[in-house]
């Protein structure tokens, strides 16, 4: 089967990697212009992405210390909340260890609501973690506590890119998509630099691209009315003190209209302050954002951005994935999760099974379905974040306190019965108490101290990252 990929952002080669170790897969051709910059999205990610990336290791494409060097990346253990609530907390990824069953780790969530409100959740979970991660340090048995990465975005898809074309299967063409031919939902054929390319199967990896909706007809869902931010002031800063500010978590610290990441990798800090322009002009976003850096001589660009997703990812002979799949807001970095998710659970059979099942327009039916889930649930636990945080000093986070959402509000009454997706119910149970709320759940049980002081072998952030680059 012969595999035809459109665009080449991070979403575009994760996916042209994933594919070609699949044995019904023959050929992979992915396309994108050299001429048109990619857009370095998806810098901080979650335990989703690590394990796509594991898998490429596992293939044999590359050493986990080849990623690190080459992406610039960083150890990322979880995102620290600064000032959404009383508490600065940390919430940090599962540890395997302290969990017996999945159902164990869904009870001690739901026993954390029945903390003091104005106790630290870290008096109960994760204190030893934030002992150690806020001296920057790092553990060296990840089997003990997992471990997402912050990226340099472009050399990511470098990297992934190199690694991509030295496969036998992989073929890149340089050009730009100018439309083709889609009738029923089917992609007849793609037109590229004057001709037609045909293939069994399309994946529209265009970002935030017009393809998507003058050619390939989606028609997207808006989040707007639930997520308020549609803009971001971004500047990369230079490290003035490496060893203290390269800290192994993503910082998510409140702003007067939005919330602003800092997120070092080893050659700089990314950072930017996500807000919305219905509360706040650009030109008082980027002072309040210099401000707080602390230096008016700066220039940060502005970008915009659209909460939204594509109720129908998989057509017939076609998927959109990334961006042009969906986009929410940067907050606990949903963007590459859905991706990495998509590829692994849903793309491998959407591909190998298009023309083997009779029960095919089900199936890609109820994949869509799923991925409508995984978007309103990441929407519903950003949303979350908000309304739970205690600022209330002006109308942004007024409004967002505000925002009606049924979605949102069926999924908080039914938290308490969660049966399968304990990692998510999870999410939502240390947030909610981390910032000293409650909801009623039939555990009534008082959260007992996990006792995580198994660390001995740790090593400061810097020296474990630098390693790679320094090695012989």
């Amino acid at each position: 089967m012969k595999v035809c990929i459109v665009g080449t952002g991070a979403s575009g080669w994760l996916c042209c990697n994933y594919l070609k170790h699949q044995p019904f897969v023959d050929e992979v051709t992915i396309i994108g212009s050299s001429k048109i910059p990619t857009i370095g999205v998806g810098e901080s990610t979650t335990l989703e992405v690590e394990k796509l990336l594991r898998f490429f290791v596992q293939q044999g494409d590359f050493e986990f210390s080849d990623f690190i060097r080459e992406s610039h990346a960083t150890i990322k253990y979880g995102v620290m909340y600064e000032n959404w609530s009383k508490h600065t907390f940390i919430h940090h990824f599962k540890s395997l260890k302290h969990w017996k069953s999945d159902r164990d780790y869904l009870e001690y969530g739901q026993s954390l609501l029945n903390k003091d409100p104005n106790t630290n959740i870290h008096e109960y979970i994760g204190s030893h973690l934030l002992e150690f991660i806020l001296e920057n340090k790092i553990s060296l048995d990840d089997q003990d506590y997992p471990t997402a990465f912050h990226f340099d975005a472009a050399q990511f898809i470098k990297f992934m890119s190199g690694v991509a074309l030295k496969h036998p299967k992989v073929k890149f063409i340089d050009g730009i998509v100018r439309g083709g031919n889609i009738k029923d939902d089917e992609v007849k054929f793609i037109n590229v630099n004057g001709k037609n390319i045909e293939s069994d199967y399309f994946i529209f990896a265009t970002g935030d691209n017009k393809l998507n909706v003058d050619f390939l007809g989606i028609e997207y869902t808006s989040l707007d009315k639930y997520l308020l931010t549609n803009k971001a002031v971004v500047y990369p800063l230079k490290f003035q003190n490496k060893r203290e500010q390269i800290h192994p978590y993503t910082v998510a610290k409140t702003m007067d209209n939005g919330w602003r990441w800092i997120t070092p990798i080893w050659t700089r800090i990314g950072t930017g302050y996500v807000f919305s322009n219905n509360h706040i002009s650009e030109d008082e976003a980027v002072h309040e954002f210099l401000t707080d850096i602390g230096d008016h001589t700066l220039t940060p660009n502005v970008v915009d951005f659209y909460p939204k997703y594509n109720k129908r990812c998989f057509r017939k002979n076609w998927c959109t994935i990334g961006m042009s799949q969906g986009f929410l807001e940067p907050l606990d970095a949903p963007g590459l999760t859905i991706t990495a998710q998509t590829i692994v659970e849903y793309l491998h059979n959407a591909i190998q099974y298009k023309n083997i099942v009779s029960n095919y327009n089900y199936m890609i039916n109820e994949y869509n379905s799923l991925i409508e889930k995984k978007h309103l649930l990441w929407m519903s636990f950003i949303l979350c974040q908000y309304k739970t945080s205690h600022r209330d000093h002006t109308q942004f986070w007024k409004d967002h306190k505000n925002v009606q959402c049924e979605y949102y509000d069926n999924l908080i009454s039914s938290i308490n019965d969660v049966k399968d997706d304990s990692n998510a119910a999870f999410m939502f149970y240390q947030t909610i108490a981390a910032k000293g709320h409650s909801i009623s759940v039939s555990n009534k049980i008082k959260p007992k101290k996990v006792q995580d002081t198994f660390i001995h072998e740790k090593i400061h952030h810097q020296d474990f990252i630098g390693g790679f680059h320094f090695q012989i």
